[in-house]
C-alpha cells in the first residue's frame, strides 16, 4: 500500500491562552509538543494572575510562525465611541494593544 502524505491547506491550528497559569512553566512536557505544532496564537493575557515576565514566557513556548500570526482580545467596550465618550479612543487602545503584544514576544496580524 502506498500512501501520500501532504500537509492540509483547509485549516489552520491555533491555541488559546486564556486563564493559562503560570505553573505550565513546569510541565512543558505536557504540552510542548501542542506549542510546537500551533501555525497560530489567541494571546489572552487575562484570567490568570501571571506576571508579565510569566506571560512572556508561556507565549515564547510557541513556536515562531504561532508568535508571528497572533491575536488577542478585543472588546467594544474598551474604547469610546457616540454612546461611550469617555472611554480612551479606539487609536490610543489599539496602540496599546500592538505594545502589549509587542513586550510579551508576539505579532498581533
Amino acid at each position: 500500500m502506498f500512501v501520500l502524505q501532504a500537509p492540509s491547506f483547509g485549516y489552520s491550528v491555533w491555541v488559546g491562552t486564556h486563564a493559562t497559569p503560570a505553573s505550565v512553566l513546569e510541565s512543558k512536557d505536557q504540552w510542548v509538543l501542542t506549542a510546537s505544532s500551533a501555525q497560530g496564537v489567541n494571546v489572552h493575557l487575562a484570567g490568570a494572575t501571571n506576571t508579565t515576565a510569566e506571560w512572556k514566557n508561556i507565549v515564547q513556548t510557541y513556536n515562531a510562525p504561532a508568535r508571528a500570526s497572533a491575536m488577542i482580545e478585543f472588546q467594544p467596550a474598551e474604547f469610546s465611541y457616540e454612546t461611550f465618550p469617555l472611554r480612551p479612543p479606539l487609536e490610543t487602545v489599539l496602540q496599546n494593544k500592538f505594545n502589549t503584544a509587542s513586550n510579551n514576544g508576539f505579532a498581533i496580524k
